[in-house]
């Protein structure tokens, strides 16, 4: 296992819902800690979250009445379509919630080097394994089905538990063009 070094790794995510009531059109660049603020104030009532977009500010107000105002980030989206990859080669298919309890495991010891992961497919399995020279190792492996080639890969785990945690369906697929490009989660 190569030694821990610290690296910085850009992510990027996307979500499309249906607008239900709109008038004209407005592209926007919110910041993650208003929509964060936004998910907080939510509870388990029903009913939207009504957005309304100027030039330059955000405003979110939840079914309950509390609102949260925002500027908006000025400048372009990344355009993502030139760097994530449309389709891998190589597919992943496994259980949510198999892949999120083994993560959660690992990282344990992975978050000590600066939360690399190493991944590598064997037959029907995911392997994971994450080394430190102050809490040990981890090692972990789920069923997976695999399409394409096997591949060993370092990711960082901390963006896995995000992505999935926060999906809602009970299994993803992350797919690979090669060990140095981009992978896409779906």
């Amino acid at each position: 296992m190569a030694p821990c070094s610290p690296t910085w790794v850009p992510r990027l995510a996307m979500r499309s819902l249906p607008v239900t009531q709109g008038q004209g059109g407005l592209q926007a660049i919110v910041p993650v800690r208003a929509l964060n603020e936004v998910l907080r104030s939510l509870t388990d009532e029903p009913g939207d979250v009504e957005v309304r977009l100027s030039p330059k500010q955000a405003r979110f107000t939840t079914p309950r009445g509390v609102s949260v105002v925002t500027r908006l980030i000025e400048g372009q989206y990344p355009n993502y379509r030139r760097v994530v990859p449309s389709e891998g080669r190589i597919r992943l298919t496994m259980q949510t919630a198999a892949a999120l309890q083994a993560l959660r495991r690992a990282i344990l010891v992975a978050r000590h080097c600066s939360y690399r992961l190493e991944v590598r497919t064997l037959e029907d399995k995911l392997v994971m394994k994450a080394e430190s020279s102050t809490e040990g190792s981890a090692y972990e492996e789920i069923e997976l089905i695999r399409e394409g080639d096997d591949i060993e890969v370092a990711l960082n785990s901390r963006f896995l538990i995000d992505v999935l945690s926060a999906l809602d369906e009970p299994g993803f697929t992350i797919e690979f063009t090669d060990a140095m490009r981009p992978c896409v989660v779906r």
